[in-house]
C-alpha cells in the first residue's frame, strides 16, 4: 500500500516487488534530478532492521535489497528523497 507523500509524481513511479517476497525484492522508481535517498526497512515494532543511503540517476532507478537474513514478517518499507517520503507495506516469508 503507497502512502500519502509530498510528491504525486514520484509516488507513481515507485514500484516494489514481488510481493510476498522472500530473497530479494527490486525497487524501482523515477527521478528528474541527481539526488540523494534512504531505503529503510521498518518491522512492526517500527525498529529500523535496514538503511541504506544511495544516489540516483536521472530517469529511471532501480534497487535491490537483500532479504536472505530477515526474519519472516511483516515490514514497512520507507523511501526518503528529499522532502518526499514513500511507504509501502510488505511481507517476507
Amino acid at each position: 500500500m503507497l502512502e500519502e507523500n509530498s510528491n504525486p509524481s514520484l509516488s507513481s513511479s515507485f514500484n516494489v516487488y514481488p510481493f510476498p517476497t522472500s530473497i530479494k525484492i527490486p525497487i524501482a522508481f523515477s527521478a528528474d534530478n541527481e539526488k540523494g535517498y534512504t531505503i529503510r526497512l521498518m518491522d512492526i515494532t517500527e525498529r529500523v532492521v535496514i538503511h541504506e543511503n544511495q544516489t540516483c540517476i536521472v530517469g529511471d532507478n532501480q534497487y535491490q535489497m537483500n532479504l536472505a537474513n530477515i526474519a519472516k514478517s511483516v515490514y514497512v518499507l520507507v523511501m526518503q528523497k528529499g522532502d518526499a517520503i514513500l511507504q509501502k507495506k510488505m511481507v517476507v516469508l
